[in-house]
């Protein structure tokens, strides 16, 4: 009991120390600047990929390689969202806001946000991608069982919507639109940020060179990009597209080209160390084929298969022949 109850007022504690560092700021409150935003993300970037790279390597010292291959996408994310619920949820700064002297308040009252406001945006922030991904996909599954004439107009205009070609472009062109913003104004960096009205401050004095650099020279660039992908896209709609006609000449059996049955793509002989055609194939314990030197150059610093971090003995490397 006494563990269960320690823990709301250690969150509280927490609280009160981020609120007392604001009161000291107040009368010299000054919001990050874009350099300082960036760099704090990609500190924490590198801190989650260590700690997700050291979660993996604890479960498959117990579960073996293969459930760590089957769930790397969810080991990722349990990974992120224990460093944010650790951090952000527990009412400290997040190792790159630290290090970069940055505090999270609530635009507007510019006070520190609260326990449910922090819990809500480590879930929009590591969260919101895959729940929205499942849901579009249970609603394609759901509409793959009604008969035609079930469908209503609006359930085809939700289909259409929610189409892997469609979903990708918007996906893409509002991450393009949102940090082109971001490039202009320096307000929101993350998208959930920018859904709860959560920004940073300086917990410092900033030099005023700091306040003047800025990244509007990028967002004028996405803009051009933007604007010139969106032309070719219309340009595309609005052109009709020809039929290519169909050819009437008899086939010659005697002489059509015999397709083997199973040929393997360019992917398939491909090595994935030097990206290019696989010269001398070997094949590791685990079965993965590389470049016979590129395997063994890799060997010589890290002894583990490149694909499933699997331990390499570089005695059991097998020379394939014939593949």
């Amino acid at each position: 009991m006494a563990s269960t109850t320690s823990e709301p007022l250690l969150t509280n504690r927490m609280d009160l120390a981020q609120q007392r560092l604001l009161a000291t700021l107040k009368p010299s409150v000054i919001y990050s600047a874009q350099p300082d935003i960036i760099r704090a993300n990609q500190k924490d970037l590198y801190y989650q990929a260590i700690l997700t790279e050291k979660v993996k390597n604890v479960i498959q010292q117990h579960l073996g390689t293969r459930f760590v291959i089957r769930y790397q996408n969810l080991l990722k994310l349990a990974s992120n969202f224990t460093y944010y619920a650790f951090t952000t949820i527990q009412g400290t700064q997040t190792l790159g806001e630290e290090y970069c002297s940055i505090l999270q308040v609530s635009n507007g009252s510019q006070t520190y946000p609260s326990l449910l406001r922090r819990t809500a945006l480590v879930l929009l922030h590591t969260l919101g991608p895959l729940v929205t991904s499942k849901l579009v996909d249970r609603w394609r599954q759901h509409s793959r069982q009604l008969n035609d004439s079930a469908k209503t107009s609006m359930t085809r205009v939700l289909d259409a919507l929610t189409s892997k070609g469609v979903r990708d472009v918007v996906t893409s062109n509002l991450t393009t639109i949102h940090l082109m913003v971001f490039y202009f104004f320096g307000t929101y960096y993350h998208s959930s940020k920018r859904l709860l009205g959560i920004r940073y401050i300086f917990t410092r004095k900033p030099h005023p060179s700091e306040l003047q650099s800025g990244y509007e020279i990028l967002g004028l660039l996405l803009l051009i990009q933007f604007l010139v992908k969106a032309t070719f896209a219309i340009k595309d709609r609005l052109q009709p597209s020809e039929p290519q006609p169909l050819s009437t000449a008899p086939i010659d059996e005697k002489c059509a080209p015999i397709v083997p049955a199973a040929q393997p793509t360019l992917s398939q002989e491909q090595c994935t160390l030097c990206l290019s055609t696989r010269m001398d194939t070997a094949a590791s314990p685990c079965g993965h084929l590389f470049c016979w030197q590129c395997l063994f150059e890799w060997c010589n610093t890290k002894s583990e298969c490149p694909l499933c971090r699997q331990p390499i003995d570089i005695t059991r490397i097998v020379r394939v022949y014939n593949y």
